[in-house]
């Protein structure tokens, strides 16, 4: 299986142990603060999830995956509207269920025996595919997004190994 990390973080910013160098904001909670010299705007906030979100229909259409099962959910805040552990999520309906989790209003893992999306902590998501989707490489990078081979953390079979790819 392909395994990437996807973030906003361009991994030239990162030291030798992987940690991201600059005051970057990391969460929804975070717009009307200042990053960079500039303040994180609600509309700013809403471009960078939609990257993410279309980045991740781009790789579910690509790899032709038609459905991710939900497991391993945590409620959280807002979680009236999260889906329920078990169900099957169609692939148009799986953006909204990433957003939700990119502003922390749940999270759960969203899997199948072909693909997988994860969500992390301080905005960083893992893909995993059986096909290599180039045009969703492409995809992500032209939205802003950086791309890298790399094992997701949250895979349970993966949860004790080293995650670099």
């Amino acid at each position: 299986m392909h395994q990437f990390r996807i973030t906003k973080y361009d991994p030239d910013l990162r030291d030798e142990h992987g940690r991201f160098l600059q005051d970057d904001w990391i969460s929804a909670s975070d717009v009307g603060g200042m990053f960079l010299g500039k303040e994180l705007s609600l509309e700013r906030y809403n471009a960078v999830e939609l990257a993410y979100t279309s980045t991740v229909l781009s790789f579910l259409e690509e790899a032709k995956i038609d459905f991710l099962q939900v497991s391993d959910i945590e409620y959280r805040m807002n979680s009236h509207d999260a889906p329920q552990k078990g169900s099957r999520l169609r692939r148009e309906n799986i953006p909204a269920v990433v957003g939700a989790m990119l502003r922390e209003e749940f999270w759960c893992r969203l899997e199948s025996t072909q693909a997988f999306v994860h969500v992390g902590y301080d905005y960083y998501m893992y893909i995993g595919v059986t096909y290599e989707c180039p045009n969703s490489i492409n995809f992500a990078r032209q939205h802003g997004l950086f791309v890298e081979n790399f094992i997701s953390p949250h895979h349970p079979d993966t949860e004790d190994q080293p995650h670099r790819k």
